[in-house]
């Protein structure tokens, strides 16, 4: 059985897994997944790695250092202008299926390692289910995880000792150690910072797809063709020029794979960088080209799927049946995207009810993680009011949260955020909005259906001023389930 230590907190550390070459299988016998647990400390930074942290202090705009240090390592020869400027990626060779991502992710040697005992990158995956029925070795030890875990370190394996050197994962099932409440408790809150930390995060939305390569290059080539600012009529015409069907079905089937719709995902991949790989199978393609293809093709989408299923006469059944599952990925996707660009372009959190929002349609196991899953993407001060405990009460998370809003905000707006739950025996205040309610079934006053083409999911908070610019009075009851407020008669 695998054993934790506890993890020196003084230290700043945390868990990873150094990934071992698979050994060849005995007849007869399913070969399992190798890995070591490692103990490491983030202080622990290499000397032109602190120096080069030193030197970005001075760049108050610059705020995502990663990039930077993933493409151009600091030496003796770099300026202060040189370290807080991101190279422009190299252009594809001819034939090439790599990103340039993938290019960069491959050179990661000791070299661009920020800490003395390496680096790491973090999983984000679907758990799939309680049912752990597949199995690894860590540390020589027979241990259970999810069958989706499972295939996700035989397929990355594949190609991630090849291609990475000195870079280990970070994986909240493994590195977690999930039996201990109190660091549970702890690690959750720790998320934001582990993901936004990572030298890329790998995004696995599970097994290989039907033509993956010509996937990939179409994919590729949508977000060339979005990259140019062309005329929508002009991108169309662009697109229809890409006749294989296959590549096309890849593509809605991607975009509708249950990972899109998991609540844990919003807060991981929010926070990756710009080194993030979305991987199906053994392949996997930039963030940013998936994120650029799904922008245009749901940016214009009524006047995209015409001319998509003319081009195909001879198989218009399958390229309608392509268009319509298309559409319903993209409008998954499409307010995950825009909380994803709000983080990376701006260096700003997201609107709180923009993220609520996404938050509401998004599935999860535990209802509590309406709230833990989304807190790192919350303002710090709402945030440090927020202590994950799995051992309260949904009624009372909820509660709490609600009660750090409107504390520090000074405003009430979040009660009216999504319906009460008025079913019988419900523990919840009536004030206290009930995120277990899946947003696609709540009633109007939950969101506005039409979304606005300049901007892809509304704003709620602010909206309405029945009480004009008045402040809003009121206090936390003796019992913390009470809200006492102060109006006027109108």
């Amino acid at each position: 059985m695998l054993s934790y230590r506890p993890l020196n907190v003084d230290k700043n550390e945390i868990r990873v897994l150094e990934l071992s070459k698979p050994t060849p299988c005995i007849s007869g016998e399913h070969s399992l997944f190798q890995c070591s647990l490692k103990y490491v400390s983030l202080d622990d930074y290499t000397e032109e790695y602190a120096n080069f942290l030193e030197l970005r202090q001075h760049d108050e705009s610059a705020a995502w250092p990663l990039p930077v240090w993933a493409t151009t390592p600091p030496s003796c020869g770099h300026s202060h202008e040189d370290l807080t400027q991101t190279p422009p990626s190299q252009p594809l060779a001819t034939g090439s299926t790599r990103t340039p991502v993938d290019q960069r992710m491959s050179s990661l040697g000791s070299t661009y390692c920020r800490y003395m005992w390496g680096d790491f990158a973090a999983l984000s995956y679907e758990w799939g289910g309680s049912d752990r029925t597949g199995e690894i070795l860590v540390d020589n030890h027979k241990v259970a995880v999810t069958r989706n875990l499972e295939a996700a370190l035989q397929h990355i394996s594949t190609w991630w000792l090849q291609e990475t050197n000195h870079i280990s994962l970070w994986i909240d099932a493994l590195c977690i150690n999930q039996q201990d409440i109190v660091e549970r408790n702890h690690q959750v809150k720790r998320m934001a910072s582990i993901y936004s930390g990572a030298i890329s995060v790998l995004l696995w939305t599970g097994p290989a797809i039907q033509n993956e390569a010509e996937t990939c290059r179409l994919l590729r080539q949508i977000h060339q063709i979005q990259e140019n600012r062309e005329s929508i009529r002009k991108s169309i015409s662009e697109l229809t020029k890409y006749d294989n069907i296959t590549a096309w079905l890849g593509i809605s089937e991607l975009t509708r794979r249950s990972y899109w719709k998991r609540l844990w995902v919003i807060q991981e991949f929010c926070l990756a960088g710009r080194n993030a790989l979305v991987c199906f199978g053994t392949t996997r393609v930039s963030l940013f080209d998936f994120f650029g293809a799904v922008a245009l093709l749901g940016s214009g989408f009524k006047r995209v799927a015409g001319p998509l299923i003319e081009a195909f006469k001879g198989e218009a059944e399958d390229m309608l049946s392509c268009v319509g599952n298309l559409y319903s990925g993209i409008d998954n996707i499409y307010p995950l995207m825009s909380i994803h660009d709000t983080r990376l372009t701006k260096g700003s959190l997201p609107d709180l009810a923009k993220l609520l929002r996404a938050g509401g349609r998004a599935e999860q196991t535990d209802s509590r993680d309406k709230i833990y899953g989304l807190l790192g993407l919350v303002n710090p001060e709402i945030r440090s009011l927020i202590l994950p405990d799995y051992g309260k009460a949904c009624s009372d998370v909820y509660r709490d949260f609600v009660t750090a809003v409107i504390q520090t905000t000074g405003k009430l707006d979040i009660i009216y955020q999504r319906p009460r739950n008025l079913r019988h025996g419900s523990q919840l205040p009536s004030w206290v909005p009930d995120w277990s309610i899946k947003a696609d079934i709540c009633n109007p006053i939950d969101f506005p259906r039409e979304i606005d083409s300049d901007e892809l999911v509304p704003r709620v908070f602010g909206d309405f001023r029945s009480a004009l610019n008045t402040n809003h009075v009121f206090c936390i009851g003796k019992d913390p389930n009470e809200l006492l407020c102060r109006g006027f008669r109108a």
